[in-house]
């Protein structure tokens, strides 16, 4: 081919060629039909807003150091040309990637995911500010043209606050790391209340994709049956393209697995106008 070449400097992209489901046959004929599928630049008018929770349960099982592999494979998919941001929340939010290009800050991007660590309560409310001031900002602006925005939430605890801060608690339950004091579903830090902040953010045209990282070995057992429904319903819908889970009792690869269907997602999207 003529240049400039894919892959070069981190502008080009891979084109990837995407067949619907039953498309390749045995017959090289069928095969080149054009009108069965669709050529697609992964992510090259994408801009994902990566928002994590660095508590102190991430440490349980190294969720935290599964996440990172996981992520590093996940952003080494996407386009030179994709726009990033990242933000965490624990006992503070910090937004630690602001908007850029990933061609343009890809070594930052990297480095930022291995400096992850994992300290502090879930504070996910103050985390759900932080994300939708950063993704209304850029895109009430219109920082990338043409792009369409999407929102990636990755936690694996119940909105919490300490125990020293007064607290109204849908549910609470014993745990090392918190006593004498219970840990608890704090209402406080519920992205849903008083004003419904995933809510808000999809009605703005943005949707959001949800990781649930859940642990066999601590209270986060015991808390599922209350994360579970609280993150099903802050993803978009349906919950089969922008809801998953990831057992850290299992292996690394699964989790990675879980960022390619979501990579998968994005990239299959009809190539169009950004959503308005």
């Amino acid at each position: 081919t003529l240049p400039p070449y894919f892959g070069q400097d981190g502008i080009m992209d891979e084109q990837r060629i995407i067949l619907p489901s039953g498309a390749l046959t045995p017959n090289a004929k069928d095969n080149l039909q054009l009108k069965t599928f669709s050529v697609n630049t992964c992510g090259q008018t994408s801009a994902i807003d990566i928002l994590i929770d660095t508590s102190g349960s991430m440490a349980d099982d190294n969720k935290i150091g599964k996440l990172k592999t996981a992520l590093r494979t996940f952003t080494s998919q996407l386009s030179g040309t994709s726009a990033i941001a990242i933000q965490t929340f624990s006992a503070n939010t910090k937004d630690i990637i602001p908007w850029g290009l990933y061609k343009t800050n890809k070594k930052e991007v990297q480095k930022a995911i291995n400096d992850l660590n994992p300290k502090g309560w879930t504070e996910m409310k103050s985390g759900f500010q932080l994300a939708k001031q950063k993704l209304f900002e850029a895109k009430s602006k219109n920082k990338f043209p043409g792009y369409n925005y999407y929102l990636l939430l990755i936690s694996d605890g119940v909105p919490e606050i300490p125990p020293n801060r007064p607290r109204t608690c849908y549910f609470e339950t014993d745990d090392p790391d918190t006593a004498p004091a219970k840990r608890c579903f704090a209402r406080e830090q519920d992205p849903r209340v008083p004003t419904d902040l995933p809510s808000s953010i999809k009605n703005y045209g943005i949707p959001i994709y949800v990781i649930g990282l859940y642990s066999n070995t601590s209270s986060d057992v015991r808390l599922q049956a209350y994360l579970i429904p609280l993150l099903k319903e802050i993803s978009s819908q349906p919950i089969s393209t922008f809801y998953f889970e990831y057992n850290s009792g299992t292996a690394a690869e699964n989790l990675k697995k879980v960022f390619e269907g979501i990579i998968t997602s994005i990239c299959t999207e009809p190539i169009g106008p950004a959503v308005p």
